[in-house]
């Protein structure tokens, strides 16, 4: 009689805190769907212990790729972000390109992507500190979802102190954590 033996490992994904004690932290995302070329922005803003504080979603007309989707609501959130006077912020997304831009290890594709990345330094430099880091998509939920949501928006909408009822759900699975089995 053979034998089969299958190995599966688990591993959790979650929104961690920030590392700096007085860090809030930004996660943004963009959703693009190719054949028609519109877009949607998301961004959350939670404070040191996970709490939400603001989020935006929006839609993106005639967004030529899903690199600008994501630089886009990264823009947005760095808006929010200082618009509420953080000081100390730590960003993560998870396109790795847009990562890499703000990292200044790669270069924008078009010139339109150049003009939104330089209005996006503009913001960063206007922090007194900044943490930027790419993470995977499913410790991103609460942002894609966000970015989602924007694509079937009508205009960009903003969320102080309370979330939407939609998205409180997936803000707690974002803190609290999934565990996510996978076969080798």
């Amino acid at each position: 009689m053979a034998s089969v033996e299958t190995s599966m490992w688990v591993r959790h994904f979650s929104w961690i805190p920030p590392v700096e004690p007085d860090a809030w932290k930004l996660n943004f995302a963009g959703y693009f769907i190719d054949e028609d070329m519109v877009a949607g922005t998301g961004c959350i803003l939670r404070d040191q212990n996970g709490v939400f504080v603001a989020a935006c979603a929006g839609p993106v007309k005639k967004c030529g790729t899903p690199t600008m989707a994501h630089l886009m609501a990264l823009e947005q959130g760095l808006d929010v972000a200082m618009r509420l006077g953080v000081d100390y912020l730590e960003v993560e997304g998870e396109h790795p390109d847009v990562i890499r831009m703000i990292q200044r290890t790669f270069m924008p594709s078009t010139p339109g992507m150049a003009i939104l990345l330089d209005r996006c330094f503009d913001l960063l430099d206007g922090f007194r500190k900044v943490m930027v880091r790419r993470i995977h998509h499913l410790s991103n939920e609460a942002a894609n979802v966000l970015a989602a949501k924007g694509r079937r928006l009508e205009e960009l909408v903003h969320w102080n102190d309370e979330p939407p009822s939609d998205i409180a759900p997936v803000l707690v699975t974002d803190v609290i954590g999934q565990w996510v089995h996978r076969r080798d």
